[in-house]
């Protein structure tokens, strides 16, 4: 990418750290309230709690959104889309094992054995599980086309 001025670089390196750390933000609060679904409209919904607290130039932090949730936390995580975090960890199960299923040679013993073990591992652990699997059949994939 090149750039006309030095103004325009500043720009996109401000509007990229920017991104960063609205990433960033929406990272570490689904991290600590897990009860909290992973779709674009609660990112966008985290973000913007933290805008509307803090006013438009504010830089979406994990601080800034603990600060928050300090003086609105009822009323701003009720914003947010939420479930049973139980409820969550049988929904990544489930898209692991469908997932397992379509694009692998696991036989139906292979695929329970699989779904036993994932019962003991933690919500993090699953949300890893399903990542790795989505990284690797997304290379997978472009290998193939």
């Amino acid at each position: 990418m090149s750039f006309r001025n030095m103004e325009q670089q500043q720009q996109a390196i401000a509007a990229a750290a920017l991104e960063n750390a609205k990433k960033n933000v929406v990272a570490f609060v689904y991290q600590k309230f897990p009860k909290i679904k992973q779709h674009a409209a609660n990112a966008k919904m985290i973000v913007e709690l933290v805008e509307r607290w803090g006013g438009p130039d504010i830089v979406p932090t994990p601080e800034a959104f603990l600060s928050m949730l300090d003086e609105n936390g009822a009323e701003a995580l009720s914003m947010l889309d939420q479930q049973p975090v139980e409820r969550t960890m049988e929904q990544i199960r489930a898209e692991i094992l469908t997932l397992l299923a379509a694009h692998s040679r696991r036989d139906e013993i292979m695929m329970k054995s699989e779904e036993a073990r994932m019962k003991s591992w933690s919500l993090d652990a699953l949300r890893i599980r399903l990542a790795e699997l989505e990284v690797y059949l997304a290379g997978w994939q472009d290998r193939s086309c």
